[in-house]
This record gives C-alpha cells, sequence and structure tokens, in this order.
C-alpha cells in the first residue's frame, strides 16, 4: 500500500535530555509489551527466500530497528520532525502486529508494516483523517495497514511480494476479509499555489479513474482538520477521465499502491490533505484474495 501511514514520531521540542529520555523510555517499553496484551489469534508467517525472509517482529531489539527503519524513511523522504533517538514510535504500536523483511546477510529489516486489528483499544489510525462510520458499518473484519516503508536499496519485486504474502497470511489468521489503510502521495513544496495542486490533484483523479480504483463511499469523507481546501476540492470533483490529460500530470500514483490497484485494491474517499507532512493520503480498501 501506502506508501506511508504516519504519526509525528516521539521528539524533543523543549526540555531536558534527562526528561526527554524519560518519555522515550515509556513509549518504548510501552511498545515493547506489545505481544503479551493483544486481543489476536495466533500469528504465524515464515517465508523464507535466497536474500530475504518475512516474519512477525516479536524480539525487543528486532522491534528497536524496525522502529529506526521506519524513522530514517520518514525522515528521509517526508520530512518528519527529527528526534534526538532516531526511533519512530507512537501509542499504536503497542497495540499492533509489526510485520518485516529481513536482510538475511546484515539481519536487518529492510521493509515493514504495522497492522491494527478491530480488537485494538486504540481503534484505527485513519479515524485520525477520515470518518470511517459508513466503512466500518458494512459487515466483514478488517485489519488495518500502516507505517508501511521500505529500505530505499531494497525497493525491488521480491521484497514487496513476501510484503504482500506476509500481510495475506496475517490477515488470514485474524480471520480478516479485507485490509485498509492510507497511501500517501507526496505534494510539492508548491503544492498551494495554484499550478501545481491542479497537476497533482487533476491528475491523480483522472489515474484513479482511468484504472477504476475510485469508488467513493458516501459519508466517507477526510476529518475537517485534514480537508483540502475549497479550490483543491473543487479541482478533485470535475476533473475524470473522460477529460483531457492535465498539463503536467503523468504516472503520479505511487508504484505500490499501482500495483496494489492492479491486485484489486481501491479508493473510497477523496484525498485528505496532511499539511505537517505535506502529502495527500488516499483511504484504501484491499480484498482478500481467495484462497489458492
Amino acid at each position: 500500500m501506502p506508501s506511508q501511514q504516519r504519526l509525528a514520531p516521539l521528539r524533543l521540542v523543549r526540555g531536558s535530555v534527562g526528561h526527554a529520555g524519560t518519555l522515550m523510555q515509556w513509549a518504548m517499553a510501552d511498545a515493547f509489551r506489545t505481544h503479551g496484551q493483544l486481543a489476536l489469534k495466533p500469528v504465524g508467517v515464515d517465508a523464507v527466500g535466497t536474500r530475504y525472509e518475512c516474519r512477525v517482529i516479536s524480539d525487543r531489539r528486532e522491534l528497536r530497528k524496525v522502529f529506526q527503519l521506519r524513522y530514517d524513511v520518514f525522515r528521509a523522504e517526508y520530512g518528519s520532525p527529527p528526534s534526538i533517538f532516531r526511533l519512530d514510535v507512537d501509542g499504536f504500536d503497542r497495540h499492533s502486529i509489526h510485520l518485516a523483511v529481513i536482510d538475511r546477510t546484515t539481519r536487518l529489516p529492510v521493509g515493514v508494516y504495522r497492522l491494527v486489528a478491530e480488537t485494538s483499544r486504540m481503534g484505527f489510525y485513519s479515524a485520525r483523517e477520515f470518518a470511517l462510520g459508513p466503512f466500518l458499518a458494512r459487515p466483514g473484519v478488517r485489519l488495518e495497514l500502516g507505517r508501511a516503508c521500505v529500505h530505499p536499496e531494497h525497493r525491488n519485486g521480491a521484497v514487496l511480494r513476501m510484503l504482500w504474502k506476509g500481510l495475506v497470511d496475517v490477515a488470514r489468521s485474524q480471520g480478516a476479509d479485507q485490509m485498509f489503510g492510507c497511501s500517501s502521495v507526496i505534494c510539492p513544496p508548491t503544492f498551494e499555489r495554484g499550478a501545481a495542486s491542479v497537476t497533482l490533484l487533476g491528475g491523480l483523479r483522472q489515474e484513479l479513474d482511468s484504472l477504476h480504483a475510485l469508488r467513493p463511499l458516501q459519508g466517507v469523507v477526510p476529518q475537517k482538520r485534514y480537508e483540502m481546501t475549497r479550490d483543491m476540492r473543487h479541482v478533485w470533483d470535475v476533473a475524470n477521465a473522460g477529460e483531457p490529460p492535465v498539463s503536467g500530470a503523468s504516472a503520479i500514483l505511487p508504484a505500490l499502491l499501482r500495483s496494489y490497484i492492479r491486485a484489486g485494491a481501491y479508493v473510497i474517499a477523496p484525498p485528505a490533505y496532511d499539511r505537517e507532512f505535506r502529502c495527500l493520503d488516499l483511504l484504501t480498501v484491499f480484498p482478500l484474495p481467495p484462497r489458492g
């Protein structure tokens, strides 16, 4: 999917290093209490290839490396706020399943996902950006995907295939019949200056329409804090695949999201605009493929 789903990592703004250290110790300890307190069914994922293996992370030291990878990727690509601890960790991590592809040579995670079940005490992260009521009212068991990232040197088909297989295995172990989450599209620095928003939003809408991947669900809309401006909403509403291509727009969808769409994923709401991370978030649903 995503690209990424994000909460700002714990970071120093004011206060002493000692106080910040105490906060980080609390956050890390909270995250590391994950597997003993989740209302989850047993999870079994164990895919091994020549160079990589995919599994659920439960070891404290490995989980810390997952948080480090997330921080490094989100900091470099989304400009997330700096942290002296170089860790991306938040309150959802304690209530999540952490899936990782491991490089068997370095023993380091190179691709990760965080999965949140409907039994999570925290609820779903996406609810902070979208009004999910009509979606959650539909029948079915859902698993939320988030905090997805892949190390730049390992963005290849082998890693993506392993992640996808691992996601499907985890979802089935939890009795889920669909996955969902926010897929992010990075906005240029000039996004709010007219022409850039027309190019990105218009091209994005046309691309989704051309792939038959936009299936709006009535009532599922961005929360007020994440609404686009009126002009942006107008661009989104009027653009469609039947119009001439938007000038300057080409292949706007991230490659990962495009691959998910080819596998049957679709978007159910207008984009949420995350101003802090300067990106558009697309609420994406992934029906599970039939068992085979």
